[in-house]
């Protein structure tokens, strides 16, 4: 899920982190240069880490993941995080008039990077850290697109060394200026300690990509904090992520009929929709099952079951995940999906008995139900 940004709440950062405890990221990779020094160094970046007993997180573009796959699978192979930025970078807020282009911009890149991703979450920054509440809405209206994401990840620490590669500037004074920013005691009631946001390529410009020199960056800035005695984390050891992730995804579903789908005595049996509002039947819990497989439990613990795997009644009674529950999320539009059972038949509203049933092979307006994220 994503948060809501209230209150001079931006999203997720470092500032819980323990005293001289970093969080190196990583942004606009990945990206690779041949023959010169000049360029976007990804794997070169991450092997170096590695060497240095540093594990970052690294905020991949789609577009690039098309272009450089085999870094993906280098920087998991070397202990990093792998991590969304987007798939073309655009900045999330100017898009929201076109709530499923904004959706799809974090999805595809998701199944670009599905397999590389550790410990079933997906990690979301926004390009140029843009981001508003019509955002976070219209993600968490998504069920596969707020589903195990979390967001947004921000940063404490920025020395916008984009703008000294685009503008050609002294590399060594971008160097200090991360290193003073990393020691200022006044930046962070008296710890030093934070995100630190880098760019190991460019979303954007072609020029900054071209003089991009990260990798010197890191190679001269690592050992001035090792001596100082900082140590590193990824995003997902920092205490605050590492709570918000793993709650469940709580959610209801409205039917085409304006009620609620609820499982009699909050599961156990039949699966009516007429539940009127939300109350104490009607919270359900999502299961990632990856390639876009769902399995859904009930509020006594119960999970949603398609009989025979389809073509029929549906209970909550099932105990666990098993071969009938799994359940193939489709997108129709706007926050509205439709399920379908493992031998094809979906999920659907019987009008004449309000009963949830799984015994059509198709998607017309009872199939499709309303995705009320709790």
């Amino acid at each position: 899920m994503y948060i809501n940004t209230l209150n001079g709440i931006t999203g997720y950062n470092g500032a819980g982190l323990p005293n001289k405890t970093l969080s190196l990221t990583f942004d606009d990779g990945p990206g690779k240069s041949v023959g010169s020094f000049l360029g976007p160094q990804t794997v070169k970046i991450a092997k170096y880490l590695f060497e240095e007993n540093i594990r970052a997180t690294f905020f991949v573009i789609g577009k690039h993941v098309l272009k450089y796959p085999e870094a993906i699978k280098k920087i998991k192979r070397y202990g990093h995080l792998v991590a969304n930025h987007s798939f073309d970078h655009p900045s999330l807020p100017s898009m929201v008039s076109n709530p499923s282009a904004l959706v799809d911009e974090i999805l595809k890149t998701d199944n670009l990077i599905i397999g590389w991703i550790d410990g079933g979450t997906t990690y979301l920054r926004p390009p140029y850290g843009s981001w508003d509440n019509n955002v976070t809405d219209i993600l968490n209206r998504d069920l596969l697109a707020s589903l195990n994401h979390l967001g947004p990840i921000m940063w404490d620490i920025d020395s916008a060394d984009w703008n000294t590669w685009e503008n050609n500037l002294d590399l060594l004074t971008l160097v200090d200026d991360y290193y003073q920013l990393i020691s200022d005691l006044s930046r962070n009631n008296g710890k030093q300690n934070g995100i630190v946001l880098m760019h190991d390529s460019s979303g954007d410009s072609e020029l900054a990509k071209s003089r991009n020199r990260c990798l010197e960056v890191v190679k001269r800035l690592i050992p001035k904090l090792k001596l100082d005695g900082y140590s590193f984390v990824r995003i997902d050891e920092i205490n605050d992520v590492i709570a918000a992730a793993t709650l469940p995804l709580r959610f209801a579903l409205k039917g085409a009929n304006n009620l609620f789908v609820s499982p009699q005595n909050g599961g156990g049996g039949i699966i009516l929709v007429n539940g009127p509002s939300i109350g104490g039947w009607e919270p359900l819990i999502a299961f990632n099952l990856g390639g876009g497989k769902i399995a859904i439990q009930c509020s006594n613990g119960k999970f949603v079951s398609p009989q025979n795997g389809g073509g029929g009644n549906v209970l909550a009674d099932g105990p666990s995940i098993g071969g009938w529950e799994p359940l193939e999320v489709i997108r129709v539009y706007d926050g509205h999906v439709a399920f379908r059972t493992i031998n094809g038949h979906y999920l659907t509203l019987d009008n004449s008995t309000g009963k949830l049933m799984a015994n059509v092979t198709w998607v017309n307006n009872s199939e499709i139900f309303e995705f009320n994220p709790m």
